[in-house]
């Protein structure tokens, strides 16, 4: 993590992760209330680049995302989309290789560079659909 009074950053650059599974990071409503006075966006990307994908996304939540009742937020990272109802919450990731994520905060306030706010993992949640809906 780095930490300075214009960002904040997560990178998850020790842990690889790659398309032949599905992930989800689900921010609570406490993390989604950090304060900052910028944008916050999680990010995936492959050699310092981020991932070129066909629907032109490359970070969450700018935009529209779709909150969940309680007030937190859940990301999709997978290759194809997680449906009509979650795509707006979806992070296109590589079919293949390695990639990892990186999470800022831009403009933080004093409690959100507090040593102990933790950042919300990437769980792996099952494996990508081929294009033949199997999973590999």
């Amino acid at each position: 993590m780095t930490l300075s009074t214009r960002q904040l950053l997560w990178t998850g650059i020790t842990t690889l992760w790659t398309g032949r599974s599905n992930y989800v990071v689900h921010f609570d409503k406490d993390f989604m209330s950090l304060p900052a006075n910028g944008v916050r966006s999680l990010s995936a990307y492959r050699e310092n680049f981020y991932v070129q994908n066909s629907i032109g996304r490359y970070g969450l939540p700018p935009g529209n995302p779709q909150y969940n009742p309680d007030g937190s937020l859940d990301i999709y990272l997978q290759v194809k989309s997680p449906g009509p109802d979650k795509e707006s919450n979806w992070l296109p990731i590589p079919p293949s290789g390695m990639f990892n994520v990186t999470i800022r905060i831009y403009d933080p306030k004093p409690q959100a560079l507090d040593p102990s706010c933790k950042f919300p993992p990437v769980k792996k949640v099952g494996l990508a659909a081929t294009s033949s809906g199997a999973t590999s």
